[in-house]
Formats: structure tokens, C-alpha cells, sequence
């Protein structure tokens, strides 16, 4: 009689086939490399190494989880810092406060609730997380694509003897992950990254009326990013940071009208062609405002990483708006990674 497959072994079956292979390679591949998989050379080779793992039980359905709790829906996204209400500060560091109000609400069943698998059309409040450092909420959202399937194409002759050729895509369904997190004084929105920047503003007031009762955050301060792109591009003037720090693009407005732009044709700082930085530094920085700015950060090391990556692989570019004090992140990051960056950016109020 043949044996019965673990429910949890189809679990991870299921999340492999539908979440996971939607990550960025590296990460899988790191993911791999931690339960002794190594040589994967492109996505289909990855997802043989998945399965194998899972049907061997070197990857569990838990392992999956908790990966892709710090991978789904990091890093090509949107996000949005504010600055939380001193006397809001202690209330939503208190996990008990926060599920007491939920519970109040009769949406107890939110709280820590177990990894939702959902693909739902609308966007959808799944989750409240709080582990006495962080306070999150997690909604999902289905979504798809069509991948190339290039070795399913084939071609035939039809009854009246015409050739046809058919060319074979795979439908791809993954979920836009969007989330709200509270750390201390700090709330920062993450919205995916294929949402137009048109829609954020009702994005955000939808998402408010979510939660208004535990975080209210449209109506905090929202911190400007006009002042971090000052701040930050001041500093990709030293040489001191050109490893770690480059801005190959930056525009200043200047406050009577129009505005100034600085660019690199390469992906280096503009402050490495000596002629710009002449240029640059005879501007006066409080003449004139962030307008918008794209910066490269070299990130460190994958936390628990097996093997070195490139640099090229751990470098992230990040785009800075003074309109509507928006972050865009590109590339898919961790969430380590995504904090690392947030860290880096000054959080200053509006002039």
C-alpha cells in the first residue's frame, strides 16, 4: 500500500510552487544553500532543488514559513515613515493593550494569527503580529503574470494542412504583500511595488480605516523625504562613504522656481566627476529643497550567509521623492535588508 504524504510536506509543496519561486534567485538559492543545495543555475533548476528538499524533509513547511516571512514582499515596494504621537508611543509597545483592543472589536482572531496561504481578490487585513518590539500588520492581495514557458511550445499542421506554432506561457499567481509596522516612535507603510504612485494616497486612507482605532496615522506627521535627500546627498560627498554610498542622480529645487540636476552616465556618484563636484559644492543647501534622488547603498552581508555574495548582488538602489515624502525600493531585499536601508535615512520634519 503506498504511504500517504505528509499534509505539511503538500503544505510545502503548495508555498514552494506559489510563493517562493516568486523571490528573487539569490535568496532562494541562499535559502538552499543552508540545507546543502548548491550548482542551481536558473529559476527551473531552483524549483528541482526545492521540491527535493521538501520530499526529503531537509526542507520543512515551518522552514518555508518562517523564510518567507522575512523575503515575501520585501523590497520592490513603496513606503511611507511617520512619525508616531509621543503619547502613542507606550500604548503600542504593549502587546496586551493591542490585542485587548482587537479583541474589543471581535477581530481577536487577527492576533498572531498562523501564516495565511490566501490569494484574495480585494486586498485583505490577514494578520496583526506584536513581539514586544514590533507591532505589524499584514494584508494580502492575489495577483498574476505569465511566465515564457519555452519548453511546452510546439508547433502542428493542421486538417487543411496550414503550420501553426504555439507558444506556451505558465500562469504565475502570487500575492502582493502590503504591511503597516510600528517600531517605537517610528510607523512606516509598505505598499507593493506595482501600485501607481496616483493611487497612495486613498491606498493609505483605506489602510488607516483599517486600524484607526489602535494607529490613526493619517493624521501623524509624515517625515520629509525633501530633507533626507538634502541630507543624504551632502553625505555621498565624502570620500569617505563613496564604497558605501553613491548618488548617481539628484535633483534640487531651488525655492524661488525651477531646480538643479546632477547626474552620473555611470552607476557611480555624480560627485566622482570632479567638474560636478566643483559645481555641487558651491551650491548652498538651504537655497534650495529635495526635489527627487536615486541612491545606491552597498548592504552587508545576508545574515547567516554561506557563501559570499557579489557585490553587485548586495547593492540597492533607492529612490527618494520629495512629492508626497515617498521611498521606492526596486529589488527584492530582505527584511533585514529593508530596515538596514530605513535606518539609513534621516527622518526630518518638513521645513
Amino acid at each position: 500500500m503506498a504511504s500517504k504524504v505528509s499534509p505539511n510536506i503538500e503544505e510545502a509543496h503548495e508555498i514552494a510552487r506559489s510563493v517562493v519561486v516568486a523571490q528573487s534567485n539569490l535568496l532562494i538559492k541562499e535559502l538552499l544553500r543552508t540545507k546543502g543545495y548548491k550548482g542551481a543555475a536558473n529559476k527551473q533548476q531552483i524549483e528541482e532543488q526545492l521540491h527535493d528538499a521538501i520530499d526529503s524533509e531537509n526542507l520543512t513547511y515551518d522552514d518555508l514559513t518562517a523564510w518567507m516571512e522575512e523575503t515575501e514582499g520585501w523590497g520592490n515596494e513603496h513606503v511611507y515613515l511617520y512619525k508616531v504621537p509621543d503619547h502613542r508611543v507606550d500604548l503600542l509597545a504593549d502587546p496586551e493593550k493591542v490585542k485587548a483592543r482587537l479583541e474589543k472589536e471581535r477581530r481577536g482572531y487577527l492576533w498572531q494569527a498562523d501564516r495565511s496561504l490566501e490569494f484574495p481578490e480585494a486586498r485583505k487585513l490577514t494578520a496583526v503580529y506584536h513581539d514586544g518590539e514590533e507591532l505589524m500588520f499584514v494584508w494580502h492581495e492575489g495577483a498574476g503574470y505569465r511566465r515564457r514557458a519555452i519548453e511546452k511550445d510546439f508547433e502542428e499542421d493542421d486538417q487543411d494542412g496550414e503550420h501553426y506554432f504555439y507558444e506556451a506561457y505558465r500562469r504565475i499567481v502570487q500575492r502582493d504583500v502590503t504591511r503597516v509596522i510600528v517600531r517605537r516612535g517610528l510607523l512606516a507603510v509598505f505598499l507593493p511595488g506595482d501600485n501607481a504612485p496616483a493611487t497612495h494616497a486613498e491606498c493609505r486612507a483605506e489602510l488607516c480605516d483599517d486600524i484607526k482605532t489602535i494607529v490613526p496615522f493619517t493624521a501623524w506627521e509624515i517625515y520629509s523625504m525633501g530633507e533626507a535627500i538634502k541630507t543624504l546627498d551632502t553625505a555621498s560627498m565624502r570620500p569617505s562613504l563613496a564604497a558605501t554610498l553613491r548618488a548617481p542622480k539628484t535633483r534640487l529645487r531651488a525655492k524661488g522656481g525651477g531646480y538643479v540636476d546632477f547626474g552620473s552616465e555611470t552607476d557611480s556618484s555624480y560627485a566622482a566627476v570632479d567638474e560636478l563636484r566643483e559645481v555641487r559644492a558651491a551650491v548652498r543647501r538651504s537655497k534650495f529643497s529635495g526635489g527627487n534622488a536615486q541612491f545606491t547603498l552597498t548592504l552587508p552581508p545576508l545574515e547567516g550567509a554561506h557563501s559570499p555574495p557579489s557585490t553587485k548582488e548586495r547593492t540597492a538602489k533607492v529612490h527618494l521623492y520629495s512629492d508626497y515624502d515617498r521611498i521606492r525600493f526596486t529589488s527584492r531585499l530582505t527584511r533585514a535588508d529593508v530596515w538596514w536601508i530605513l535606518r539609513k535615512i534621516p527622518k526630518r520634519r518638513r521645513p
